[in-house]
């Protein structure tokens, strides 16, 4: 073999060597830790994708809701911004008893999955008010 046909396998069994995911929680374990209070999270991104699941499944259900009841207008987006960014706030903070800080601050904090579960919100509130109150 030729030196870059050398170089070229030597990098390949090095980018494979470096591709090997390392070992992470499994989905069971992390939603038990999660419903857990004051848990220590070694790994930050691991807390915060559980904020930003938490707010798709707090969109889903509410967004259900708020179709179902009907609610209309603004009415229906304040409070959804509200209960959301309350709810997750308190989450974190009380129920976790994390450190803002150690995440980036409240805002990073509040931010995390925001913009996402709005749009999963108003996707499901439109669904659901359509297919229960217009016939």
């Amino acid at each position: 073999p030729t030196h870059n046909q050398e170089l070229t396998r030597t990098l390949y069994r090095g980018m494979q060597k470096k591709a090997k995911p390392a070992q992470s929680a499994s989905l069971l374990s992390i939603i038990a830790k999660a419903i857990r209070p004051r848990q220590t999270w070694n790994d930050k991104d691991q807390f915060m994708d559980v904020i930003h699941w938490m707010r798709q499944l707090l969109a889903l259900v509410l967004g259900c809701v708020w179709g179902i009841i009907p609610l209309h207008g603004i009415v229906g987006l304040l409070l959804f911004v509200a209960i959301n960014g309350v709810g997750v706030y308190l989450y974190a903070i009380a129920y976790q008893a994390q450190d803002e800080e150690d995440y980036g601050g409240a805002w990073e904090v509040l931010k995390e999955g925001m913009l996402s579960s709005s749009a999963f919100f108003l996707v499901n509130w439109i669904l659901w008010h359509t297919a229960c109150n217009h016939t």
